[in-house]
């Protein structure tokens, strides 16, 4: 709880915000044939200015960008949108809703790459945007978030009582039944999301006396190396400078990204397809959906690796695919194809923490029909295809579409609908797997795509 003089204290964070400044959503730079844009997104009370200005350097992070070469055909936009420090204002989920008609009426959404940079509730702001816009989501190359409070803060909780701003309420300390709760559940349950890159800062010093977003809450729901920042929550998103620790640690993060893609022929974006070779933009859909665990681990949590859920024993997917355009030639899909690795990672997960209630579901076998089954171990997959009750196979995990009936094809076609495949996945390594599929198929030249990797452990 807080005492009276860091309630104080708590007032002069929120008051000294309000500075007046010319804010709008805005291109800092845009350029024709750019095919990034790096996107950022305030916080509560901020706005597109103030936030990212050093008022002792008279730096503004944006423009800082400009003047640096390894972002050189990079667009740089900023949002905003109302946060008052005291009246009524837009819900969050409102707030996400400012931002799609921003990056919209901007086109934004135009560029083959967006990276969000976000400072505090920008985060939550920008998780829940792209929590209902998918098809954007597939275009973020990364994600960095400052100071976010992904589980709340003891500061919101206290501001809420004092506020008509609703944004403040929607992040108190997060409890089962809570805004934050959803986001997180909802976040965990996309494979899509889990797997884009995602950095977290968080401050070292205090605000006035106050830690405003403690450390555990600003970094969940990352999967990269997390940034220790010796700035207080104001100053994280005010760099003096291009050697300021908050801008090395955002370029730092940018450039991994962009290393880890430089010497492949395109960017390779979580989700998607290899969608740009020789200047043509794929049709195809390839991708899991309705991830599901199929048993329930005792305690009812599963496991998290990286900011990725771990399923435990078993679980249930469909595979789509699809052509997602409704013009153009057919596409051919010759093959598709499983595959696992051992997780470097998985010596970070706790002994048991994948204890399953083995009666929480039927068994498999003759309850399902046309469903392929996939086991997992140290030594690879084996998989099987149940036809239906009586009528059941061995199949070749290098290629699923091979029957004893005899190889099949798939051939797309603009205006039909998707094929789909129903698969469970059970495990029997004692080490956590990746688990991915990969479809080799026929459109102006032989190509190949892959789905986001799942997550398996015993």
């Amino acid at each position: 709880m807080l005492d009276a003089r860091q309630l104080i204290v708590l007032f002069g964070v929120v008051f000294q915000w309000a500075i007046p400044a010319l804010a709008e959503s805005r291109y800092v730079r845009q350029q024709p044939d750019n095919r990034q844009v790096i996107v950022f997104v305030h916080g509560v009370t901020g706005d597109s200015r103030e936030t990212w200005t050093n008022f002792a350097s008279r730096t503004y992070w944006p423009e800082l960008l400009t003047q640096d070469k390894d972002f050189n055909g990079v667009d740089i936009f900023v949002i905003d949108y109302p946060s008052p420090k005291l009246g009524m204002s837009l819900s969050i989920d409102e707030a996400a809703e400012s931002l799609r008609i921003s990056l919209q009426s901007k086109s934004v959404l135009n560029h083959q790459e967006i990276i969000f940079v976000s400072h505090s509730m920008g985060g939550i702001v920008t998780r829940s945007y792209l929590l209902k816009y998918r098809d954007v989501a597939k275009k973020v190359r990364m994600l960095y978030f400052l100071s976010t409070p992904t589980t709340g803060s003891f500061i919101a909780s206290a501001m809420s009582l004092a506020t008509r701003n609703p944004q403040f309420k929607k992040m108190a300390v997060m409890s089962s039944d809570s805004y934050l709760a959803d986001v997180q559940r909802t976040w965990l349950a996309s494979g899509e999301l889990t797997a884009l890159p995602s950095f977290c800062a968080y401050e070292v010093q205090n605000t006035f006396g106050v830690k405003v977003v403690e450390q555990q809450s600003a970094t969940f729901l990352c999967n990269r190396p997390v940034d220790p920042i010796d700035r207080n929550h104001i100053d994280i998103s005010k760099p003096r400078d291009r050697d300021d620790f908050s801008y090395l640690a955002v370029k730092g993060a940018y450039l991994a990204t962009a290393a880890k893609t430089a010497h492949l022929p395109k960017p390779v974006l979580p989700g998607v397809l290899n969608t740009e070779v020789a200047g043509h933009k794929s049709a195809l859909r390839f991708e899991t959906q309705s991830l599901k665990q199929i048993k329930k681990p005792r305690n009812n949590t599963q496991p998290i690796l990286k900011g990725q859920v771990v399923f435990c024993d078993s679980m249930r997917l469909t595979l789509l695919v699809a052509i997602g355009q409704t013009s153009g030639a057919p596409i051919l899909v010759k093959s598709i194809s499983a595959h696992s690795e051992p997780v470097a990672e998985g010596s970070l997960l706790k002994p048991g923490s994948c204890d399953i209630d083995t009666l929480s579901s039927s068994p498999h076998g003759i309850v399902e029909t046309e469903t392929y089954l996939i086991r997992s171990d140290e030594s690879g997959l084996k998989a099987k295809f149940i036809r239906n009750a009586k009528d059941a196979f061995e199949v070749d995990s290098d290629n699923l579409l091979i029957l004893p009936t005899g190889a099949r094809s798939i051939t797309l076609k603009s205006g039909e609908g998707p094929v789909v495949f129903n698969i469970l996945i059970e495990s029997k390594a004692t080490t956590p797997q990746r688990i991915w599929f990969t479809a080799e198929y026929d459109e102006a030249g032989q190509r190949t795509a892959s789905t986001v990797p799942i997550l398996l452990w015993r």
